[in-house]
Order: structure tokens, then sequence, then C-alpha cells
């Protein structure tokens, strides 16, 4: 009794996401249009990017539904190998902006760590989604070679960002009210973004700004 009953409560927590999600997407492609309307305005390139979001959401759950472990250790394996070269100061694939000095693109080291996150993030997520134990060790054993890669190659934020990710993975198994915990890591999320946007305006004092 309790298997059909946790069963049908996720399949109405997922409806009620796609749902939200669907008025999400409308909602910013209808202000899209709104906001062009009645000047020379060019809203394709913001509807493109909602449809890419949209294919992208839909195709990530369609994969999640049907092969969760294989499409989430295939995305982690896919940003792996984009985040080594990427450090490696060669760019990503189709990256025709010019390199920076000592052959590293600019904005290489946020978009590598950032590579490196999602894949740790993404092989925890198979890990939840694998039953058998051996092979959730497997997957996580995978998220911590990930941040190791990521001091081997030198990204001190990658490693930091893939191990942080994998420890809140852990974490989250054993957090007895899990709404309050993702409401910390939003938080905490929200302060690294301000952070960033303080330090790019120059908004903090300067000691602090020359610190982070």
């Amino acid at each position: 009794m309790a298997a059909p009953a946790v069963r049908s409560g996720a399949r109405e927590r997922g409806a009620l996401t796609d749902t939200a999600g669907v008025v999400i997407l409308g909602g910013c492609a209808v202000w899209s249009l709104f906001a062009a309307a009645g000047r020379e305005a060019r809203p394709e390139g913001v509807l493109l990017a909602v449809l890419a979001v949209a294919g992208g959401y839909a195709c990530g759950r369609i994969c999640g539904s049907l092969l969760p472990v294989a499409a989430a250790s295939a995305a982690a394996l896919a940003a792996l190998a984009q985040a080594v070269p990427l450090r490696a100061g060669h760019g990503l694939p189709g990256d025709l902006a010019g390199a920076a000095a000592g052959g590293q693109r600019f904005g290489s080291t946020g978009a590598s760590a950032a590579l490196l996150a999602l894949a740790s993030g993404a092989a925890c997520c198979a890990a939840w989604a694998a039953r058998p134990y051996p092979l959730r060790l497997a997957l996580r054993m995978l998220a911590l070679g990930v941040a190791v890669t990521a001091l081997v190659l030198g990204s001190v934020a990658g490693f930091a960002a893939a191990l942080g990710v994998l420890l809140c993975s852990l974490a989250a198994g054993r957090v007895p009210r899990r709404g309050a915990g993702l409401a910390g890591l939003a938080l905490g999320a929200g302060l690294v973004v301000g952070g960033s946007w303080a330090v790019t305006e120059d908004a903090l004092p300067r000691g602090l700004t020359v610190s982070l």
C-alpha cells in the first residue's frame, strides 16, 4: 500500500513541477512579445532561448523517466569531457573567441568550474536514481573523481564546487526536513551570486573585495 502511495505522490509532484515550468516559460515568451510590441525590436533571440530551455527541459524529463541512471551518467561524462580541454586552454567546441594571455580563453576559469560542478551533480543524480548499492557507490566515486580531476587541472574553484555538490548530495539523504535544506542551499547560491555581483560592481569595502 505504501509503494503505490509514494509513486502517486511523486507523479503529482512531477505534474506540479511541469505545470509550473510551462507557466514560467510561457510567461517569458509572452513578456518578450509584449516588450517588443510597438517598437523596433526583434524578440526572436529571446523566443529561441525560451524554446531551447523548453526543449532541454522536455528532453531531460523524458530521459530522466526512461533512463535516469544512464542519462545522468552520460551528462556527467560529457561535462567532464568538455571541462578538461577547456581548462587546458583549448576552449569549448565551436568557440571562436580569441585566446587570452597564457593560452587561456577569457572566462575559462569560471566556465570550467561550472562544467565540473555540473559533472559532479549529474553523477550524484545518477547515484540517487541507481538502486544497486555497488552502482550507487561507483557513481559517487565518479563524482569524487571529478573533484580530484579539477584539483589535478589546477581549478580550485572547480574542486570546491564539485566537492561541495557531492557533500550536499550525501547530506541530503540524512536531512530529516529536506525543504529547509534546499532553502539553505538556495540561500547559499544566492549569496554567491550576490557576492559576485558586488565584487564586479566594486560595491564592497576594498579589503573585502581584494580577499574575495
